[in-house]
C-alpha cells in the first residue's frame, strides 16, 4: 500500500509541475506583451498585439559582396530604395538609415517611405501622418487610407473616392476620382463617371475620360478600349491605332491583336498584319513573343517566326537579356537567341536584377550573375533583390 501511495504522490507532482510551468510561461508571455506595449498603450494597440507574433527568423541587409552590412534583429524591412528604410522591431514599425542607424522611433503601426526627408506613418490608433519622426515635423492627413506611395506621389482614398497628394500633403489633381493608378512614366490613369482617362504629372488632361478600359503598355503608350474596340495610344509620337477587337500585347512597331480565335502580328510602320497560328502568344520582352503549342512554350522573334521550338513548361520575361524558363520543375535561363545560357538546374529561380539573380541552391536562396557562377552563396532561408548596394535578408 505504502508503494501505491509512493507512486501516486510522484504521478501527483509530475503533474503539478506541468501545471506550474504552463502557467509560469503563460506569465511570462503576458508579462513580455505587457513590456512591449507598455502603460500607455491605447485599445488599438493591445488589440493588434493579441494577435502579433514575431518570426523566428529576423531580417538584416547584406552588401554585394555576401557580407553582412546590418544584422538580422528586425522583424521586417524594406528594400533600401530611399534615405528613410522602414525597419519593424517586435512588432513597431520605424526607419533607420543606409549604416543602420535609428532615425525614426519603432512606434508605428506601418511605414512607407518617400524620397525626401519624411515618410508615411499608420499609429495604432488608425491615423495617417506625414512625419520625419518629430512632434513639429508632423502632419495628421485627413484620408481613410493610404492606398500607394510612388516617388513622391501618395494616393490616398477618402469617403470612397481617390486623390494624389504630393510630399507635403498638398493635393496634386483638381477633383477627386473614382479610382486613380499611378503609371510609371508620372502620369495618372483616372476613373471619372464610370470611364477611363489619363492626366499628366501636374494634372492637366492628356487623354478625356471616355474609355471602359485604359492601361499602359510601353512606355507612353496605352491600350484603350472604347464602344468593344481596343486602340493603342501612342502619346511620344500623337498617334492612335485601331480599332481592333482584342489587343493582347504590344513591342516596339509590332501590335499584337485577336480577332476571331486568331492571333496576328501588326506591323505599325506598314500596317501589314501577320497570322500566327498557336493557342497562345504572348509579349516576353527583348522585342520577342512566346508562344504556346499543347503544354509547351517556346520563343517567336519580332516577326512572328520561330526561334524555338516548344518545349519549356513555363517561360518568364526577359530581364538583363535573359529570361527564365522551367522543363520538369527545374529552371535555368535562356539568352534573346533562345539558347540556353544557364543550364536548367535550380528548384525556382528569379529574373535578373542589376546583374544578378536569385536562385535557390542545395542550402537556400543565393545570387548567380549571368555567366551562372553563385557568387553569393545559397545560405540564405529569404532574400531579396539588390537596392542601393544592399539586399534584405533572413538567415536560417
Amino acid at each position: 500500500m505504502s508503494c501505491n501511495l509512493s507512486q501516486r504522490s510522484t504521478k501527483y507532482d509530475k503533474v503539478c509541475k506541468v501545471i506550474l510551468l504552463g502557467i509560469c510561461v503563460s506569465l511570462s508571455i503576458i508579462s513580455c506583451k505587457e513590456d512591449r506595449l507598455g502603460p500607455d498603450a491605447t485599445p488599438a494597440e493591445r488589440a493588434y498585439w493579441e494577435d502579433y507574433e514575431s518570426p523566428e527568423h529576423k531580417w538584416g541587409y547584406i552588401s554585394r559582396a555576401g557580407k553582412i552590412a546590418i544584422d538580422p534583429i528586425y522583424d521586417d524591412l524594406g528594400d533600401m530604395r530611399t534615405p528613410l528604410i522602414p525597419a519593424n522591431l517586435d512588432g513597431r514599425w520605424g526607419c533607420i538609415d543606409f549604416n543602420g542607424q535609428l532615425k525614426i522611433e519603432h512606434r508605428y503601426k506601418q511605414i512607407m517611405s518617400l524620397t525626401g526627408s519624411k515618410v508615411i506613418a499608420l499609429t495604432f490608433d488608425n491615423e495617417w501622418l506625414l512625419t520625419d519622426g518629430t512632434a513639429s515635423g508632423t502632419d495628421t492627413l485627413a484620408v481613410d487610407r493610404v492606398v500607394k506611395v510612388m516617388q513622391d506621389k501618395i494616393l490616398t482614398e477618402k469617403d470612397g473616392l481617390m486623390q494624389v497628394l504630393d510630399a507635403s500633403g498638398k493635393p496634386v489633381l483638381k477633383q477627386d476620382y473614382e479610382k486613380i493608378k499611378l503609371a510609371t512614366d508620372g502620369y495618372y490613369i483616372v476613373k471619372d463617371k464610370g470611364l477611363y482617362g489619363l492626366l499628366d504629372e501636374n494634372g492637366t488632361t492628356v487623354i478625356g475620360a471616355k474609355y471602359t478600359k485604359l492601361k499602359p503598355s510601353e512606355k507612353k503608350t496605352y491600350i484603350a478600349r472604347e464602344s468593344d474596340k481596343d486602340y493603342l495610344i501612342d502619346l511620344a509620337e500623337g498617334k492612335e491605332y485601331g480599332p481592333y477587337d482584342r489587343i493582347r500585347g504590344h513591342q516596339g512597331y509590332s501590335l499584337l491583336t485577336y480577332t476571331g480565335q486568331q492571333y496576328q502580328l501588326v506591323d505599325l510602320n506598314t500596317k501589314a498584319p501577320r497570322v500566327i497560328t498557336v493557342e497562345a502568344l504572348e509579349p516576353v520582352g527583348a522585342g520577342l513573343w512566346k508562344y504556346r503549342t499543347g503544354r509547351r512554350w517556346g520563343l517567336m522573334d519580332a516577326e512572328g517566326r520561330k526561334l524555338i521550338d516548344a518545349q519549356y513548361d513555363l517561360i518568364n520575361r526577359y530581364s538583363d537579356g535573359l529570361v527564365g524558363v522551367s522543363k520538369d520543375d527545374i529552371w535555368g535561363y535562356l539568352d534573346t537567341s533562345g539558347q540556353l545560357q544557364i543550364p536548367l538546374q535550380y528548384v525556382l529561380i528569379w529574373d535578373f536584377h542589376d546583374g544578378l539573380a536569385r536562385v535557390i541552391g542545395e542550402r537556400g536562396v543565393g545570387f548567380i550573375d549571368s555567366s551562372g557562377h553563385m557568387v553569393i552563396n545559397d545560405i540564405f532561408l529569404e532574400v531579396r533583390d539588390f537596392h542601393n548596394d544592399r539586399a534584405r535578408f533572413q538567415t536560417y
